[in-house]
């Protein structure tokens, strides 16, 4: 009997293909099972961390400041979080040398602004971080008045927070002091000095290069008539350093005629300054006003036990120079200031490794009792705007003065661009050339500017350029 088999239609055509098929089939029904059940199925909630504060690796924090306020932020800090901190100290000529970093947190002048960002080690604010201390609030003062906010704004973007605020003024003693001011120079130079002994003319006074560009800039501010908002030092079209002009000359010209009859209180440091006017060796001196409440303190201490205690300590009071611009316009000189970049900032670092607790940092360090406490350590932090310095009328004129500079419209601020420190330090060498050749003092002038000259082009002209009009902010740090 024959057998007839009936033809399977394709695919089925033999058992091969059939197998074949089957297998497939039984594969995509066992994936459409796998994803109807996944689909109804929730995802794991993640677990919270459970490191506590004690366990997680130490905040970096990286310091341009002195031993007293590694301290001082030590014990604060540890006062108030169990997170483990490590702060590290450097010089900002190490800080200029080093390549990276590896950090979370930096504090530092605000001079080294323009470097640190151009070299891309900082992160920019949070915009609602910063807009909350800017923004005046209700018609009270704001958090950061402007010269505050000056401090830490780069190419429209503000890159921490402001610690500190320094600005040399004239400081005098209060017996001498007939009037408020402004006080025109030529009046102050005409102040008989107390006479010193040949030992004492001849005394070694070591030289403190920041103090003596501070002291000059603040002679400059009172000869500037450009608007501060158009760069200083520098001509924004090419670059070209500023410091033949008059106003230069005639800066250079008072600040040498003053060191050679007073070296110790204009080639010394801010407190060697202070402390000549406040021992009766100096008619008057430019410094940094913040030792004057310890001064006064003292001096009022030593006035209570009795006369002979009293003697050579004086009450001081702290005014500004006139700006001589105004004066020769007829109109009232409101004084001069200027921001000599001492000031401490607080930043978040690129190579930050734990972000909410560097930002965390920012924020405890702006408290006011964490700045009360800190400004006792170093001139570079100040106590909040309004609340400068400590109780008592003796600090009342210096709280007045720098609240005033804090919201002066002139305040002369610069050199925070990429190799501000370079420049600074070429003009303080040139600085105390002319004092020791004076003759030589228009050469010198023109010689320190070749020597910027030079500085601008290892730098490369065009960044330096960009990285001037991002320091007077006219320009967005779109690239960084």
């Amino acid at each position: 009997m024959q057998i007839m088999f009936r033809e399977l239609p394709f695919p089925f055509a033999n058992s091969y293909e059939f197998g074949r098929f089957s297998n497939t089939l039984r594969k995509w029904f066992l994936l459409l099972v796998v994803l109807l059940v996944g689909c109804n199925q929730k995802p794991a909630k993640p677990t919270k961390p459970t490191v506590s504060e004690a366990e997680r690796p130490p905040l970096r924090v990286l310091l341009v400041g002195s031993e007293n306020l590694k301290k001082g932020i030590e014990l604060r800090w540890q006062a108030t979080s169990q997170q483990p901190i490590e702060i590290t100290m450097v010089e900002m000529t190490e800080l200029l040398e080093k390549s990276e970093l590896k950090t979370d947190v930096l504090l530092f002048p605000s001079q080294l602004l323009g470097d640190l960002v151009e070299r891309k080690w900082l992160l920019h604010l949070p915009t609602k971080f910063a807009t909350s201390r800017i923004k005046e609030q209700d018609g009270s003062e704001l958090i950061w008045p402007p010269g505050w906010q000056k401090q830490v704004l780069y190419g429209k973007k503000s890159w921490g927070v402001p610690l500190g605020f320094s600005v040399p003024m004239l400081i005098r003693s209060a017996a001498e002091s007939d009037s408020k001011g402004p006080w025109p120079f030529e009046e102050l130079q005409a102040i008989t000095s107390p006479e010193r002994t040949e030992t004492e003319l001849k005394e070694e006074v070591p030289s403190d290069d920041d103090a003596i560009v501070d002291r000059y800039l603040t002679l400059l501010a009172s000869e500037y008539s450009i608007s501060t908002n158009l760069g200083a030092f520098f001509q924004l079209r090419d670059m070209k350093p500023r410091l033949t002009e008059s106003a230069f000359e005639k800066a250079a010209r008072k600040f040498v005629q003053s060191a050679r009859g007073n070296p110790q209180a204009w080639t010394g440091s801010h407190a060697q300054a202070w402390g000549l006017v406040e021992e009766g060796k100096s008619p008057w001196a430019i410094g940094h006003p913040k030792h004057l409440a310890v001064s006064n303190r003292s001096a009022s201490a030593k006035a209570s036990a009795g006369a002979d205690e009293a003697k050579g300590s004086a009450t001081l009071s702290v005014g500004k120079l006139r700006s001589e611009v105004e004066s020769e316009n007829g109109t009232n000189s409101s004084g001069v200031f200027i921001d000599s970049g001492k000031g401490f900032v607080a930043s978040v670092a690129f190579t930050t490794r734990q972000s909410a607790v560097s930002n965390y940092f920012l924020e405890w360090i702006d408290l006011d009792e964490q700045r009360e406490s800190l400004s006792r350590e170093t001139d570079g932090i100040l106590p909040r705007s309004g609340q400068i310095g400590f109780s008592g009328s003796a600090d009342l004129p210096y709280r007045r003065a720098l609240s005033e500079a804090a919201h002066h419209p002139k305040l002369l601020t610069e050199l925070r661009l990429r190799g501000g420190v370079r420049y600074r330090q070429t003009l303080a060498k040139s600085l105390r050339a002319m004092v020791a050749q004076p003759d030589d003092l228009s050469v010198l002038l023109g010689k320190c500017a070749q020597e910027w000259e030079a500085i601008t082009e290892d730098l490369g002209r065009e960044k330096q350029q960009q990285s001037l009009e991002r320091s007077l902010q006219l320009t967005e740090a779109e690239s960084l």
